[in-house]
């Protein structure tokens, strides 16, 4: 007879194993898109200009509340 923390360790090895080969499979999957992602070049930020005014949220703010 096979003790239960054998058969619960061997379950677990296995487990793991399918896990890892999971992940290694994935990540072999998703490396071109994130390499793709990852060259996407960044928009460019005009230093001064802000997109909404201060005065503009809170009458947004406002308007939600009445």
């Amino acid at each position: 007879m096979v003790p239960l923390w054998a058969c619960v360790t061997l379950a677990t090895l296995i487990t793991c194993l399918i896990y890892s080969g999971l992940n290694w499979r994935l990540g072999n999957a998703a490396e071109p898109l994130l390499r793709a992602i990852y060259q996407t070049p960044l928009p460019q930020i005009m230093p001064g200009r802000r997109p909404t005014s201060p005065q503009a949220l809170l009458d947004l703010h406002q308007r939600l509340t009445t």
